[in-house]
Parts: structure tokens; C-alpha cells; sequence
């Protein structure tokens, strides 16, 4: 299946600065076995659906609809006197030459400076363009009935036309699983024992253009990569006599686009990992509050029942918060919720064409950068997390922290941000000498759950550079050849 849509968008002048697009395919596979086992241990099936959706706005073009924020909005143009043969209209006696120059004086007259100043900025969005691309797919083995049409069994129950269509059953307690067992669907022989896969991957990006005033661009880009693997056992419990979804595992990585300013430039580190012990505190009273926990931790004092200083599920979030600048009572408690942070590029050549700065460089360009990202290289599920908690507990409790296990375990988490460069200037003279000097400025930090430390790297980095170019010189060299004449005479 392929299905794609596009908005009719040019069907319609007004929307002619929108492009939107949005395209659906799936797969579906039905992979028998062996002749001799099909019966008792199933075949394999196997679907998946790609769903990608992508918007683009051209601002500029919806600008341009309007002849005055056109004539706001474009870059004013270098104007060139060309010489014009002037050609009497014999009717009139005119110049005809003179009255078409009048016309375009007339056309072209310049907005008043004060006016463009005002309006702009308001036009400063340039373009604006999003893509979010989600794929996902399902591998179901030991399933029992046959395929047909279509890759259906008979009478078109079995899988599905769901199921055909890529669209991806639910494997939780209840779910498509338990009611393809309840159907007969699934093999219960005791040697099936391939793994139920679920995969998925989401990824977002964003970018939008501005520019405040001509010359000056600012480039925004945000995104979020996420990819999550799950698999469990599910089998036939021959002294239950039911289906049971077993050893439930998920494993997955997570990287978004992040802003960690506000604490780039503190020197005093020690205070501020201080401020990330006590965020813990405030950290585990909020996970308690959520489930209406009321006691004291065992060991930790000062932190609410099961959640402790060293679990995940505080740790975590009071990192994000104490090096972010968040307070610790806003601080989202799950990461995964986060949405993607700004990065940005900023850009200005407008220099080079004003004051003295004309006459002097033929260019003269400004930068500054930031980029940040937050990544969790791989996660895994917590296997602790699914045993039994004890009587009056409400999950189960690691024994010698006496902490909650979490449901997930974060080995890792990175926090990576640079200013590349905090400030950029690269310049070329009338002269052609050219320069160029980049302040940076680049910070990383690591959270390891496993050894319980946290690493900070900061770098600065001052980079200056200078060239001349000399017009005219030859370094080619020059091959003499030498010519031996030998003259014969006879007599």
C-alpha cells in the first residue's frame, strides 16, 4: 500500500506559499514454515506502516501577495543609469522615452525609510518548514492459519485487514495477541518460542528562516529522534492452561534538541552541583505525590517512600533541572514528554555595505551560533522492575537501597552544548587581506546511574587567522631545453 496526499494548495492563489504533503505505505508478509511443522508451530507474519508529513511555508511568497510589504520585504536593488535614445511620438511631439522613465519614477518610488523600518521586522519570518517521518512495524511467529486471497485466511478474519494494512496491534494485557490466542491464531506447542518484535522510530526536524532586516538571517532548528525496540515471550502456560506475555523487554535511544544556557557560564561548579543534590529532594516528593505516597524512605532521610537519592526516576530529572535553570517544582519528571528545544545560527553581511566599512572591506560577515542536544544513548527495561513487590509496597523495592526499581534503566545521559562560535567575524578588504577570528565556547556534561558520578568538560577555544592574496604571481617555472648541433662534412 501507498497512499500519498498533497494539499491544493495551488489550486488556490491565495495558498500558493503552502506546501504540505503527507504519504502512508505499508507492508505485509506472511512467511510460511516447514511443511512438516506449519501445523503445530505457525507461520510468520510481519507488517509495518511509514507515515511521513512534511509542511513548508514560503512567507516570502505570501508577502509578495500585497504590492507594498513586497516592495517592504525585497532588497533594495543597486539602481544603473543606462543612456536611452530618445524617440519623439510624432502625434504629440514627446519624448515617449521621458514619459515611460516619468511612469516607473511614479511606479518605484521608494517607501518612506521610517515606514520600512516599522514594518519590517513584522515580516521577519522567511520560511518555515516541518517533517515528522514515524515507522513502525510488528513481527508475530507461531501463527496457525493458513493465507489465501489477499494473504487472509478463509473468510478473511485472519489477520485481519488491519493487521494487512500496516496498521500495528496492540501487544499490551487484553490486547490483539490475546484475542488472536482467544481465535485459535496462535500455536501453543511448548518448542515455539520466537519472540513477538515491535519497532519503532519517530523522528521530528524543524527549521524556520528569519530576518529582522535585510542582510541579518537567523537560522532555528529544532528536532527529536526517538527509536524504541520491544520484544517479549508469548506462550501457553500448560498448568494455567492460558496464554501468558513473558519477559517483557524494551530498548530504545532518545536524542532531542536541547537549551542548557542558563547555566553555560557559572563558574562556580561546586555550587551548582550542590543545587543539583538538594533538587533531588524536592524531585522524590513530587514522583510520591504522584502516587499518593505519604511515607519517609528508609535510608535516605529526608526523601519520600521508594524513591531515594540514587533512583533513576530522581536523578534524572533533578539533573535536567539543577543544570538547565529549571526549578525543581517545573521540571518535567519524564523525559520522554519533553518537547524539542531551539537551536539557532545567526548570520549578518550588511556591514560591507554601509559607512566607511564600504569603502574599506568587500565583505564583513558577523556569525554566532548554538547548537545542544540531550541524549540517552540506549535505554533498557529494568527486568527488577516486573518481580513481585512485597506486601504494602506499591512497586518492588531494590534491597539495598530500598529504593523503587525503575521501569527503565538509563545507564547514561548526556548533555551537550557549544557556542560554534560565540562570536564568528570574518572579513576581506579592498585589498584582498583577509580575516578571521571565532571565539567558542563548548560544555558537556554525563550523568552515569551506574557508577553514580557526574562529569563536567568545559573547553574555550580562541581561533585567529589572516591571508593576503597577491594577484599576478606566477610560481610556475620555467625549462630551459638545449639544442646539440652537429654538423657533417665530407670530402
Amino acid at each position: 500500500i501507498n497512499v500519498s496526499y498533497n494539499l491544493p494548495t495551488r489550486s488556490f492563489p491565495i495558498l500558493s506559499w503552502v506546501n504540505g504533503r503527507a504519504q502512508y505505505s505499508a507492508t505485509y508478509n506472511w512467511a510460511g514454515g516447514s511443511l512438516r511443522t506449519i501445523d503445530s508451530l505457525g507461520s510468520v507474519l510481519n507488517n509495518s506502516q511509514n507515515v511521513n508529513l512534511s509542511l513548508d511555508l514560503n512567507m516570502v511568497q505570501l508577502y509578495e501577495k500585497w504590492s507594498f510589504l513586497k516592495r517592504v520585504s525585497e532588497k533594495p536593488r543597486p539602481t544603473r543609469s543606462r543612456p536611452r535614445r530618445p524617440s519623439l511620438d510624432r502625434n504629440r511631439g514627446l519624448d515617449r522615452n521621458e514619459g515611460d522613465q516619468k511612469d516607473d519614477r511614479k511606479k518605484d518610488k521608494p517607501i518612506n525609510p521610517v515606514v520600512k523600518a516599522l514594518v519590517r521586522p513584522i515580516l521577519l519570518v522567511r520560511q518555515i518548514r516541518l517533517s515528522y517521518t514515524d515507522n513502525r512495524s510488528t513481527t508475530i511467529p507461531g501463527f496457525l492459519p493458513q493465507a489465501g486471497l489477499l494473504g487472509m485466511s478463509d473468510g478473511f478474519n485472519a489477520p485481519g485487514f488491519e493487521f494487512a494494512a500496516g496498521f500495528q496491534p496492540d501487544l499490551d494485557q487484553g490486547g490483539w495477541l490475546d484475542d488472536a490466542a482467544g481465535n485459535g491464531w496462535i500455536s501453543a506447542n511448548r518448542w515455539q518460542n520466537n519472540p513477538v518484535i515491535q519497532i519503532q522510530s519517530q523522528k521530528f526536524d524543524g527549521r524556520a528562516t528569519l530576518e529582522p532586516f535585510n542582510e541579518f538571517r537567523i537560522d532555528i532548528t529544532l528536532n527529536r529522534d526517538y527509536n524504541r525496540t520491544y520484544t517479549e515471550e508469548f506462550r501457553f502456560n500448560f498448568t494455567d492452561q492460558q496464554f501468558q506475555h513473558l519477559a517483557p523487554k524494551e530498548v530504545g535511544s532518545y536524542s532531542i534538541s536541547y537549551l542548557a544556557l542558563n547555566t553555560l557560564f557559572r563558574d562556580d561548579i561546586y555550587e551548582l552541583f550542590r543545587e543539583f543534590e538538594d533538587t533531588r529532594s524536592v524531585i522524590s516528593k513530587r514522583l510520591a505525590d504522584e502516587y499518593s505516597l505519604i511515607g519517609q524512605h528508609e535510608k535516605d532521610q529526608g526523601y519520600s517512600e521508594g524513591f531515594g537519592k540514587t533512583n533513576i526516576d530522581v536523578l534524572v530529572p533533578a539533573f535536567i533541572g539543577a543544570y538547565t535553570g529549571i526549578p525543581a517544582d517545573k521540571v518535567q519528571l519524564d523525559l520522554f514528554d519533553m518537547l524539542p528545544r531551539p537551536n539557532w545560527n545567526l548570520t549578518y553581511n550588511g556591514l560591507s555595505k554601509i559607512g566607511f566599512f564600504k569603502d574599506i572591506f568587500s565583505s564583513f560577515t558577523i556569525s554566532h551560533g548554538y547548537n545542544s542536544t540531550l541524549r540517552i544513548n540506549s535505554f533498557q527495561t529494568d527486568y527488577d522492575f516486573f518481580s513481585d513487590a512485597d506486601p504494602g509496597d506499591l512497586f518492588p523495592k531494590n534491597e539495598i537501597t530500598r529504593s523503587f526499581y525503575s521501569r527503565l534503566d538509563i545507564p547514561a545521559i548526556a548533555i551537550n552544548e557549544q557556542f560554534s562560535p560565540l562570536i564568528g567575524i570574518n572579513l576581506k578588504t579592498k585589498n584582498n587581506i583577509t580575516v578571521n577570528l571565532d571565539i567558542k565556547r563548548s560544555r558537556s556534561l554525563l550523568l552515569s546511574t551506574v557508577a553514580f558520578d557526574l562529569n563536567e568538560t568545559k573547553t574555550s577555544e580562541f581561533v585567529i587567522g589572516f591571508g593576503y592574496q597577491l594577484k599576478g604571481l606566477s610560481l610556475r617555472k620555467q625549462k630551459r631545453s638545449r639544442r646539440n648541433n652537429n654538423n657533417n662534412s665530407g670530402g
